[in-house]
């Protein structure tokens, strides 16, 4: 069954989450099975930010600021 681009979202901004020391556009893409090109799509739609400033972001914060980000990613439900 095909999740929804929400879902799949959700999944690709948990997994840079998990993964952010090593996470790479192309990596990302390949696990996702998108093309580096939609990826980067998909961030700008959704968030505003292209991957890099997503990622950098996410690496240059500390650990109050990414909880932060993920309850506006999330919602404030999911820490």
């Amino acid at each position: 069954e095909k999740l929804s681009t929400v879902q799949n979202f959700s999944a690709i901004l948990l997994f840079l989450q998990n993964n952010y020391k090593t996470a790479t556009l192309c990596n990302v893409a390949e696990f996702f099975k998108y093309s580096e090109g939609y990826l980067s799509r998909l961030f700008k739609r959704n968030l505003d930010m292209n991957f890099t400033e997503v990622f950098l972001f996410g690496r240059e914060t500390t650990e109050d600021e990414r909880t932060k980000l993920k309850e506006l990613w999330y919602g404030k439900e999911k820490k």
